[in-house]
């Protein structure tokens, strides 16, 4: 019997990089060509069988259970080692027979003679400062800029190009030494002295509404001084995130929630923000997109608390609704306003 479990996504040889991996929650028998990058986890014995159709071998590794007939036994019982990580693919799925798995998983796996097994060579850069090249990733605005990789994004470590042995020795030369600065930089505006204005970037509404256009080149940066007017309160407000990486979460039944980026399963999830506001002005309103931490101010609790809170209903009151009624009577702290005026007119008169 052969145990595999998801591997954690981890730098690999350039060629392995390049490889479309599936996660074991997405196979299922009606899918075609896959690939999966697991490790042995548990190895048993090659066992020998005799029935009416002869004599025969076997050895049967989120986790999936991986069985294998003769000539498949022979070629890979030596292969697979306890422990290492390996690329499979052109097996077969089928419906588990839940009586006999000790692994929680609907499918088991069997490979034959023509499945292709391939070791997943890891590099060891504990030490190093490799060079990355990354194709196909999504440009957006978030502090400044952000780089997303995608479904479809390429990534290769150590590419054996121009461009990357005239990288590697400006680095081995000067680059390790040199102070970087972030290529968000320059990208939103300042004051003089370097630092963002609130006041200097401050604009109405009407002026973000009325230009379709605001934004499409590159990113814009501005201050708004509005009211919240309206939170919805049938909206989805939140999605289940995996405490490590913070990223969507899948609930599979028996098994908890397993999160796609660390490839792995927890009992536990947290909920994060992710909801639309109604914002308002003199000159107009427009609807506002709220994440994580920011959308937490609003409302003044973290999503986790307000799930608990819909879940309550105390008479004719709904602590929920309250809630959010609440969070759209928020108004501007004047003093504070007053003082960041102030040290904005010091910084001004102190760069000139």
């Amino acid at each position: 019997m052969l145990y595999l479990s998801n591997f954690s996504m981890a730098p690999a040889a350039r060629l392995a990089m390049t490889r479309r991996v599936h996660p074991l929650l997405s196979l299922n028998p009606y899918q075609g060509n896959w690939t999966i990058k697991v490790r042995v986890t548990s190895k048993g014995n090659m066992r020998t069988y005799k029935n009416a159709r002869g004599e025969g071998c076997v050895f049967n590794g989120t986790q999936i259970q991986a069985t294998m007939f003769n000539e498949a036994a022979r070629k890979f019982y030596d292969k697979f080692q306890l422990g290492k990580v390996y690329y499979i693919s052109k097996g077969t799925l089928k419906v588990a027979n839940k009586q006999f798995m000790t692994v929680h998983n609907d499918y088991e796996m069997t490979l034959n003679e023509n499945s292709e097994v391939e070791e997943a060579k890891l590099l060891d850069i504990s030490d190093k400062s490799p060079i990355v090249a990354i194709k196909s990733l999504k440009v957006g605005d978030f502090q400044g800029i952000s780089l997303s990789a995608l479904s479809k994004s390429i990534v290769v470590v150590n590419p054996e190009t121009a461009e990357s042995k005239k990288l590697r020795s400006w680095y081995d030369a000067e680059g390790k030494e040199t102070s970087m600065a972030s290529v968000g930089a320059g990208m939103s505006p300042t004051t003089n002295s370097g630092g963002r204005s609130m006041y200097s970037d401050r604009v109405s509404l009407s002026h973000i509404t009325g230009n379709p256009s605001l934004g499409e080149d590159k990113p814009v940066f501005f201050s708004i001084r509005a009211y919240i007017s309206l939170i919805k309160p049938d909206q989805s407000m939140w999605y289940r995130a995996c405490k490590t990486c913070n990223k969507k979460v899948t609930e599979v039944i028996g098994s908890g929630y397993y999160c796609e980026v660390c490839q792995k399963y927890d009992n536990e999830c947290s909920l994060r923000y992710i909801m639309v506001t109604k914002v308002s002005d003199a000159s107009g309103e427009a609807w506002f997109s709220a994440f994580s931490e920011q959308a937490e101010k609003i409302i003044g609790c973290s999503a986790d608390e307000l799930d608990k809170l819909k879940s309550q209903q105390e008479g004719k009151a709904n602590p929920f609704e309250l809630k959010l009624k609440n969070s759209n009577m928020g108004s501007s702290s004047f003093p504070t306003e007053s003082r960041f005026l102030l040290e904005d007119i010091s910084k001004m008169k102190a760069s000139q």
